[in-house]
């Protein structure tokens, strides 16, 4: 008796140390995104970002005692391969959750997969607005395309009280022709009028269209482009004399833009996801913290990458189980979530984030031009 007392205890010993060890294994999110090719610094933005968010909570103990661990693979930005990782992810890691895909395209075809293995999906940068339409696993924290494109509209005709608007926009251009119609559609419902002007792909000479919108005496000219053309635009501009203040979209959030339209810049003002001034502790926090671990600044994509990685594991928090439905629940029933790209982010029933737009403007400080914040605005 005593042989089989001394066995059922070593039983039990051994059953309660697998248990112990099974706990004590890290709770596992995928990760997703190009981190090579061309589209590589916007992977590893993402990349970044939600490692420093995984790297936070883990410093203060993790989850349920629980590490986070982020599994990262490169799709070098291809739909096929992200199908096959996406599904290496989920039936060999058993991931609970995945960040990511990073664009559009590849978010398209890894919404599917994890909506049909029930595994919820938050892309930080896919803002096409079919990515979350293809079930109630798939969800995002940036903005859609045409929420900056009412923001625009909304901040200028609340904030700058125009009457009257220009739009220059690139014909043919989906971001461009989308943004101005949005903005075209909420500027005139206000009761404002537009003036609209194209160009094309290539051009280098806006200056009729922009001596268009001068004679036209618009107050404001809507500009949904990227800071490549918005230099050219803002530098003839100034030397027109066009008196009227400039409202771009996120392509213009880049130093480029200030390296390269230099003073020509000052007073232009565009919509993007957040802004380095933002006196938020959680901001600031951010940005010491990134710096600190990585050596170099946060681009935009890795504030989105850090809020993706961050709601995923606060709905862990909340749901208090990696039971991959129960996440899902979670998420979705978010309200006032905190993130460097939103003061108070709630997620729509499309799985699309309600949340504050940034405005920057362009200032000038000691003879150069510098961003600065300026509010929030809703859409």
């Amino acid at each position: 008796m005593k042989k089989y007392g001394v066995g059922i205890f070593v039983l039990v010993l051994l059953v309660f140390l697998s248990t112990v060890l099974v706990s004590a294994e890290p709770i596992k999110l995928g990760l997703v995104g190009p981190m090579t090719g061309p589209l590589a610094p916007y992977g590893e933005g993402v990349r970044d970002g939600a490692l420093l968010a995984a790297a936070q909570i883990n410093a203060n103990g993790g989850i349920m005692g629980r590490q986070i661990e982020i599994i990262v693979l490169d799709n070098q930005a291809n739909p096929q391969e992200t199908i096959t990782l996406v599904n290496r992810l989920i039936q060999r890691d058993n991931i609970v959750g995945l960040v990511g895909p990073v664009i559009s395209a590849t978010s398209s075809v890894a919404g599917p997969q994890v909506q049909r293995q029930r595994i919820p999906m938050i892309t930080p940068t896919a803002t096409a607005v079919g990515v979350t339409r293809v079930g109630d696993y798939v969800f995002r924290v940036c903005y859609l395309d045409d929420h900056q494109g009412l923001a625009g509209a909304n901040y200028a005709t609340n904030d700058l009280g125009a009457k009257k608007a220009g739009i220059l926009y690139k014909a043919g251009d989906a971001y461009s022709v989308g943004l101005r119609d949005v903005f075209q559609e909420q500027f005139i419902a206000a009761g404002g009028e537009v003036i609209d002007v194209a160009y094309n792909a290539g051009d280098s000479d806006f200056s009729a269209q922009l001596t268009r919108l001068k004679n036209a005496e618009v107050e404001v000219v809507y500009s949904p482009f990227y800071y490549e053309d918005a230099v050219i635009a803002l530098k003839q501009a100034d030397s027109i004399g066009l008196d009227a203040v400039f409202i771009g979209a996120d392509g213009w959030d880049a130093q480029e833009l200030l390296d390269q339209a230099g003073l020509a810049a000052v007073n232009a003002v565009f919509t993007t996801h957040y802004s380095i001034d933002d006196q938020r502790p959680i901001v600031q926090t951010f940005l010491t913290d990134f710096q600190e671990q990585y050596g170099r600044f946060p681009i935009v994509l890795a504030a989105l990458g850090y809020d993706a990685a961050a709601l995923m594991i606060n709905s862990i928090d909340r749901a208090q189980s990696t039971n991959a439905q129960e996440i899902r629940a979670a998420i979705a029933s978010t309200q006032a979530f905190e993130g460097v790209t939103g003061q108070s982010i709630s997620l729509d029933d499309n799985g699309d984030p309600i949340k504050n737009i940034t405005i920057i403007r362009v200032i000038e400080v000691d003879g150069a031009a510098q961003f600065e914040y300026v509010t929030q605005v809703s859409y």
